[in-house]
């Protein structure tokens, strides 16, 4: 009998997950970092990295892109607690703005978790349709980033660095596509041009952009 799917829940804590459920989201993960093509992806593939037997994964998930939708959805939500700590210990919005894009620069190395994320924002066509139906349907994860970058709109609103006569959601949406073509930056194995210097000019476009 299988048992509670909702063990993958976004929002549910990480030491919350049962050992096993978390052994599958790890294992994808890790499968991700090293380029394994997700289409090609097996149950088995990922069971036998997670170090379970394959129907021990049906007994949580009921297909392939269920196993691989979640996982991405919990590496999501361990991005976004990540990052909003980090946010949180610096004051102005400069600050906070910047400190997201070095914790995006310092993480975006094999094996720090970082890897799906920009799986996400540079390959999404490329998903198969189950998978991204899984993670449209993950709208938790989406509601918390957007929340993230509305704070931070209201802190430039706050600051005086950015426009307070533009509706809070469209500045919240400028400033995320800017913090998704930095994540596409990333993604690009042959950059040449300094990250710090990156950074620091879509931190100043935003600003030049806003205020």
């Amino acid at each position: 009998m299988r048992q509670n799917r909702r063990s993958g829940k976004m929002g549910m804590q990480e030491d919350e997950l049962p050992t096993k459920v978390k052994q599958i989201y790890e294992a994808v993960l890790s499968l991700m970092e090293e380029g394994a093509d997700i289409n090609a992806l097996k149950v088995s593939d990922i069971t036998t990295r997670a170090g379970i037997g394959k129907g021990t994964a049906y007994e949580y998930f009921e297909n392939k892109e269920e196993i691989i939708g979640q996982a991405i959805l919990y590496n999501m939500e361990n991005v976004i607690c990540r990052i909003r700590q980090k946010s949180d210990e610096r004051s102005t919005f400069s600050e906070k703005f910047l400190c997201v894009l070095e914790w995006m620069d310092e993480k975006y190395q094999p094996h720090q978790g970082f890897v799906p994320f920009i799986y996400i924002f540079r390959r999404w066509g490329e998903l198969p349709f189950g998978i991204r139906e899984k993670l449209i349907a993950g709208k938790d994860g989406i509601c918390r980033i957007r929340e993230d970058a509305l704070q931070l709109a209201k802190c430039g609103m706050e600051e005086g660095v950015l426009r307070k006569d533009l509706p809070d959601s469209l500045v919240s949406s400028i400033i995320l596509s800017s913090i998704a073509a930095y994540a596409i930056f990333l993604g690009d194995e042959d950059q040449t041009v300094d990250k710090q210097f990156v950074r620091e000019f879509i931190c100043e476009k935003v600003i030049r952009d806003l205020s």
